[in-house]
């Protein structure tokens, strides 16, 4: 399955990465900090799963949830940040899952298996 990751934070977007990459399951088809980017990518790398910080500065990881749905209703959305009182909201919108940061392997292997699974279904 191809990935795209969304988070303003250098840093935290590179340990993304390597997580994922260690984990095997997923290819990574592009990685950024500046979410309008990713959303114009969005449309011609058809990812099949986003992992999409929730604060970011000029817009928020719900807004960019419910733009991601318009252009693919399909696409699986895993919300990861360091607030958890945006889980409610996440979730109301039919994201796959929420991972607080830090983010460990064996939690992100957890929602790498809850994405496949609703892939599979």
């Amino acid at each position: 399955m191809k990935t795209i990751l969304i988070d303003d934070e250098r840093p935290a977007l590179s340990e993304l990465e390597h997580l994922i990459l260690c984990n095997g399951d997923l290819e990574i088809a592009g990685s950024y900090t500046d979410p309008m980017e990713a959303l114009k990518d969005i449309c011609f790398k058809k990812p099949d799963v986003v992992f999409l910080d929730v604060v970011m500065p000029g817009t928020s990881g719900l807004y960019m949830a419910k733009k991601i749905l318009e252009i693919n209703k399909d696409i699986e959305i895993v919300f990861v940040s360091a607030y958890e009182e945006y889980g409610v909201e996440g979730f109301e919108l039919g994201v796959a899952d929420y991972i607080l940061k830090p983010v460990s392997s064996e939690r992100l292997s957890k929602a790498i298996q809850k994405v496949m699974m609703r892939k599979e279904a």
